[in-house]
């Protein structure tokens, strides 16, 4: 088992990593690199729960005067991020847990701190600490670039709609978002953020249309919600809904996802700047 305890997978597994690797990218078609920095300014990088390493791995050969770190809880994460980027000298990976209360490292050691999609590891009353440890270790003028999707957005299938709610009661009961109707806990960041020393927060937004017509991402739907709602079934039977219940459910909405589905949902992206 992980030693992370907040989390709700076990990244050890390998049904995790693969679903990672899909949501990893998907998410870095969708939002790109580094849009909106100036990569010559940028020279030292890690990336907080790197995952698979994709998104480290793409800038690091996008960009190869930078220098970048990618820290994971998972071995099994990690060995496969070393498999994938053994030609490249500017890359390192490192086992750094979060969530525990200081990263491990110095203060003012990099240009640019990346995290994407932590909801699945922090808990509301995490993330301050979390923010204020990002900006000892920016240096001065360094950009933290936060990245996260809503919980939930509209669709037109019944199915999908109920099996977020479902998803929003367990990250309500393991404290992940506020309350249990909460579609995204971006809109909290703002004061978070400027509490932990935080200026010049600028905020963007990529309509995130998983509709049938748009087959990219509709793939990406297809294959994620019917994996995620597979892993998802342990957790969710019987405290949220019966068993039987809820695999009448899971073949609903694989075939709404494949028949005029039509859904949307926004990706939520931050860059915050330390002062100079």
């Amino acid at each position: 088992m992980t030693e992370n305890k907040r989390s709700i997978f076990d990244p050890e597994k390998a049904e995790e990593m693969y679903r990672l690797k899909l949501q990893g990218e998907y998410f870095t078609k969708v939002t790109g690199l580094i849009e909106g920095l100036d990569p010559r300014g940028i020279t030292d990088v890690v990336d907080l729960a790197c995952g698979t390493g994709d998104w480290l791995i793409n800038l690091m050969a996008t960009y190869p005067h930078m220098r970048g770190v990618g820290v994971d809880i998972s071995e099994r994460m990690l060995s496969s991020c070393q498999a994938q980027s053994i030609d490249q000298p500017n890359i390192a990976f490192q086992k750094i847990d979060i969530l525990k209360p200081l990263l491990e490292f110095d203060d003012n050691s990099f240009d640019l701190v990346n995290a994407r999609l932590l909801l699945a590891v922090e808990t509301m009353n995490g993330w301050p600490q979390l923010f204020r440890e990002v900006y000892r270790i920016l240096r001065p003028g360094g950009t933290f670039r936060l990245v996260e999707s809503d919980v939930a957005g509209q669709s037109n299938s019944p199915a999908l709609d109920q099996f977020h709610h479902l998803e929003q009661r367990l990250l309500f009961d393991k404290e992940k978002i506020p309350t249990p109707y909460t579609l995204g806990i971006t809109p909290y960041f703002q004061p978070m953020l400027t509490e932990a020393g935080f200026h010049h927060i600028q905020h963007q937004s990529w309509l995130n249309d998983v509709s049938w017509s748009h087959k990219e991402g509709n793939k990406f739907a297809s294959d994620i919600y019917i994996e995620l709602s597979l892993r998802l079934r342990p957790l969710l039977t019987p405290t949220y809904i019966a068993p039987e219940a809820y695999d009448q459910l899971r073949k609903e909405m694989e075939h709404d996802l494949r028949h005029q589905f039509v859904s949307a949902a926004y990706i939520w992206g931050g860059i915050s700047t330390k002062d100079e």
